[in-house]
Formats: C-alpha cells, structure tokens, sequence
C-alpha cells in the first residue's frame, strides 16, 4: 500500500531554488511577507497548495500534482515586473532532479496584471503574481 506524498520537501525546493536564483537583496518567503513590507521590497512570497495524490491507491509510484503562486512585490511598477521575469526564469519548465528522491517539474500556468497596493499608506508597493502547477514522480 502506499502512502502520501509529502509536498512539504517539494515546498522547501521551490523555496531554495528561487532563493539561489534571484540575486541578493531578494527576500523569498514562504506564505508569509516580511513584517514591514514596505522596506523589505523587492520580495516574493510563495504560498503552495498540499496538493493531489495521484494513481492507484495500493502503488508505490503514485504523483503528486500543486498548484502554487508567487507575490512578486516591488516599490514601483518595473521592479515587480522585473522580480516576476526572475521568478519565471527561475521556475518555469524548470525540473528538480531529486526532491526526497523524486523528479519535479514545473510549469507556468497563469499571470496576473500588475496591481497597486495602497494599504501600506503612506507606501505604496506593486504585485505581480505568478500561477504555477508542478508535478512530482518517483
């Protein structure tokens, strides 16, 4: 019989890989921002579903299938735009060759507009999020 995979060692590869590959002075965090936003930028937040078990019940090689979003905040327009081409060149039809012993891959599936933040008043930051799905085999 099989059990679960866990999606939280997948959840820490993401995070160390975007940590690795955005430069220095990206924060990267899981869920979460910063406690004062407005001078933590540029940053993003990764926020990851638990995902969906897939295949037969009683076998060992069943998948784990997520979806998961990335906040990429800046303190103007260019730099959310350019923290998200980062984040995408980053993660995009990436794979992560060994995760607790199993391929990801990674694709992008969705993109939103950028968006003005004005509750941080008198600051005002910018997010571009990012959507995207992976899927974990043995």
């Amino acid at each position: 019989m099989s059990t679960a995979v866990p999606s939280d060692p997948v959840v820490i590869a993401l995070l160390a890989k975007l940590t690795a590959d955005l430069p220095p002075g990206y924060g990267v965090f899981d869920a979460e921002g910063p406690e004062n936003p407005a001078t933590a930028v540029p940053y993003v937040v990764l926020y990851a579903d638990p995902g969906l078990g897939d295949g037969a019940p009683l076998s060992p090689n069943r998948e784990l299938t997520m979806t998961f979003s990335v906040r990429c905040i800046g303190s103007i327009p260019q730099q959310s735009r350019k923290a998200g081409d980062r984040v995408r060149a980053s993660l995009d039809q990436a794979v992560l060759p060994n995760v607790g012993g199993r391929r990801v891959s990674i694709w992008q599936t969705h993109a939103t507009p950028i968006t003005r933040d004005d509750s941080l008043a008198p600051d005002v930051l910018f997010e571009h999020l990012l959507v995207f799905g992976l899927r974990s085999t043995l």
